[in-house]
């Protein structure tokens, strides 16, 4: 068994980290240990591509949409189709598609629960007449909105504490965190939420962070749970969540504070938001991690500027920021 690293989003690691990965893929090629990068073409930035470059056994490789030809052959796999529908059939899924997988695979479960898609005795038969006034799903993030409706506001309410914790989330953070919002419920409760939601395509489990853990399918999930919120309430969860983690890692607090500073940089908690920027300056200092620094400075400054208590110490980090930019 030879292991592979698989990692997401590739476009928010460090060069320190790029190097790294980089300098691993060129003197570990003989173990036959594979890295994989992922990341959407339009967050291949200049930075990524060369360093990318650098690596003689650097491989890449690209997920495009399906070719027009080529989904004739896609859909009738699916259907297991001995003989082809009217070409019409296909243009119509290619039109609103443009040969994403997934926006097939929902459109050809839409035409078969609104009856345009019919299965009798084992053939597939297309309501021509509904088929051209059927209403095509064209835009990725609409389906995956859409998928919201089908929850309850119980359901709802433990997706958006989930939501709240960010992209990943575990379980154990969603039980700590609803406690502390006065809505504890048994575990098994939460666990047939987050089951209805993996079988909804909402979230999915983490294999690689071990059991328990979990991901959002989409940002624009997450997004769209907390629009839902007034303001005071995002507040209100942003706030919990930052607590649940201080306490989840008070014994290693300098390891998380990244984690701990976004959330509370998403409160109006003044003084915990200048003792976590500040940590997290220290940390990514340590690390030699310029734009973490970069950022979480601007936070100490801007801070100080705000609540106009500028003095010495304060110019010393302006000079700081300065030599960074």
């Amino acid at each position: 068994i030879k292991p592979v690293f698989f990692i997401d989003n590739a476009s928010k690691l460090d060069d320190e980290t790029i190097s790294l990965l980089i300098y691993l893929s060129n003197n570990l090629e003989k173990t036959g240990i594979l890295i994989i990068l992922a990341i959407n073409d339009e967050d291949l930035n200049d930075r990524l591509k060369s360093a990318l470059a650098n690596s003689p056994i650097n491989e890449m490789f690209s997920l495009k949409p399906l070719e027009k030809k080529i989904i004739k052959h896609f859909i009738n796999s699916i259907l297991n189709l001995d003989t082809d529908f009217n070409e019409n059939f296909y243009n119509s899924i290619y039109e609103h598609s443009l040969g994403s997988p997934l926006l097939i695979i929902e459109n050809l479960k839409n035409l078969y629960s609104n009856d345009v898609l019919i299965n009798q005795g084992n053939q597939w038969k297309v309501n021509k007449r509904k088929l051209e006034k059927f209403p095509f799903d064209s835009d990725l993030n609409e389906v995956m909105l859409k998928r919201l409706s089908i929850l309850n506001k119980y359901e709802t309410e433990i997706l958006t504490f989930a939501a709240a914790i960010g992209m990943e989330f575990s379980l154990t953070d969603l039980k700590e965190l609803s406690r502390k919002l006065n809505n504890e419920i048994e575990i098994s409760g939460l666990i047939n939420v987050i089951d209805k939601c993996v079988k909804e395509k909402l979230i999915n489990e983490d294999l690689l962070s071990g059991k328990g853990s979990y991901y959002f399918l989409s940002e624009n999930i997450i997004t769209a749970l907390l629009n839902k919120l007034d303001y005071d309430n995002k507040l209100i969860l942003f706030d919990e969540c930052a607590k649940v983690l201080e306490e989840k890692y008070k014994k290693i607090i300098n390891k998380k504070v990244f984690e701990i500073a976004y959330y509370y940089n998403r409160t109006e908690i003044d003084e915990k938001k200048l003792y976590y920027n500040k940590l997290s300056f220290e940390k990514a200092k340590e690390q030699y991690s310029y734009m973490e620094m970069i950022f979480y400075l601007s936070k100490v400054i801007d801070y100080h500027l705000n609540k106009s208590t500028v003095d010495r110490e304060i110019i010393k980090l302006i000079i700081i920021l300065g030599s960074l930019l």
